[in-house]
């Protein structure tokens, strides 16, 4: 597998239910991404383990499509946080150990690193932060396809 292969498909992934009006089937999602439904199933776990609100639904005929939730995102520095925020959902990231000017998050939503390398940032600080980006979560337009 070539180098950041697994990464641009699950970005590609995210998109995709990003995008998707009504959510997507994983047989469609394998169709677009040229991979496997198992290739599928697995991306979805690793995206919700690392902090992705995704969800399964049915529909009225019984069919299941996966989607993602418009709430707060939260995840490890794993590069999906950075994601998460280019994709203009509210983020919070906390560092510790790491100098947030280096490379902090971005994005068009509201954003907000906190903390520096050996001082991480009291506890006053998260939760105001948290409540802007719940703020923001609920007052955010919802992307439509």
């Amino acid at each position: 597998m070539p180098r950041n292969q697994e990464v641009i498909r699950q970005w590609k992934l995210l998109h995709a239910l990003e995008s998707s009006r009504h959510g997507a089937a994983i047989d469609a999602l394998a169709d677009d991404l040229d991979v496997t439904t198992r290739t599928i199933r697995r991306d979805l776990a690793a995206l919700q383990e690392a902090g992705f609100p995704l969800y399964d639904e049915r529909d009225e005929e019984g069919h299941v499509h996966w989607r993602i939730d418009g709430q707060v995102l939260k995840g490890l520095d794993t590069g999906f946080t950075h994601l998460a925020a280019a994709f203009g959902r509210p983020t919070v990231g906390i560092y510790c150990d790491y100098d947030p000017g280096l490379a902090g998050l971005t994005g068009d939503g509201f954003v907000a690193s906190l903390g520096d390398r050996g001082r991480p940032p009291p506890l006053e600080a998260v939760r105001a932060a948290f409540a802007a980006a719940c703020d923001a979560a609920a007052t955010a337009p919802q992307r439509q396809a």
